[in-house]
């Protein structure tokens, strides 16, 4: 395997971002591992200056020769105060100079904290080197045995797995679910490609987040499951770290009335 730059005084995502912490600001960049991923990148979509960052939601995209157009979750919470406007005219910076001229946005750092839950330099190494050693997708051990429906789900609000009162909200095993978005395992919704707006197939308000990019918490849905049972549910969202892993979350739905 060829060998890659991983500079020490940086911090890292499984997710091939690189972290540099400037007083209460960290700027972030693709890494030189990940450039050569995406192969040639044609375009970089950025936020608008003072856009707020939240994990879970995109803060951009890529478009690439290797992955086509591939959205870009954020490592760290806080607000946009600085952009790298050169790659809109060059995109080919963030293959040319990831570490340097490449840089892609600047974030104003709402919990310095969530940076110890990135990576350092040699657990990204042994990661990219594939030395990290495999862990798998399980949900927090408190919600395993927890009565309450919970869901893990990755950045792109995907279900990874879930627990037993899930399986029995549902109607379906976790092994059965085709694990793709949240809401439309939940609510039967999906995006009409043709018009891009939200096709709702049972008493989902057409609010659902996981459609419309928006957080998920304090908002109630009706799931539907797969005998046409309808439960009203209220959700909560909890982004978690994972040593090794993309950045996930915990959603739990606690049933109404």
């Amino acid at each position: 395997m060829d060998t890659y730059t991983v500079p020490t005084e940086l911090q890292y995502t499984a997710s091939h971002l690189w972290v540099r912490r400037e007083g209460d600001t960290a700027m972030v960049g693709l890494t030189p591992y990940g450039q050569e991923r995406f192969g040639k990148i044609f375009y970089v979509g950025l936020p608008a200056l003072g856009a707020p960052v939240a994990f879970g939601l995109p803060f951009g995209y890529l478009q690439s020769a290797g992955y086509g157009l591939t959205q870009l979750f954020p490592p760290v919470q806080g607000e946009v105060v600085a952009i790298n406007e050169a790659l809109w005219m060059t995109p080919h910076l963030v293959n040319k100079a990831p570490l340097d001229d490449g840089w892609l946005v600047a974030v104003r750092l709402s919990n310095p904290a969530e940076l110890a839950e990135l990576e350092d330099a040699a657990s990204y190494e042994a990661l990219i080197l594939g030395k990290a050693e495999p862990r798998g997708d399980t949900l927090p051990e408190a919600l395993t045995a927890s009565t309450q429906p919970a869901f893990l789900i990755d950045e792109r609000r995907r279900i990874l797995t879930c627990n037993e009162a899930a399986e029995k909200l549902i109607g379906l095993a976790a092994k059965d679910l085709q694990h793709g978005p949240l809401c439309a395992e939940l609510f039967g919704c999906h995006l009409d490609d043709a018009v891009a707006t939200p096709i709702t197939k049972s008493g989902c308000p057409g609010l659902c987040s996981m459609l419309n990019n928006e957080p998920v918490c304090d908002a109630e849905y009706v799931v539907t499951n797969a005998s046409g049972d309808e439960t009203t549910v209220r959700a909560t969202y909890t982004p978690i770290a994972r040593p090794g892993r993309p950045r996930c979350a915990v959603v739990v739905l606690n049933p109404q009335g």
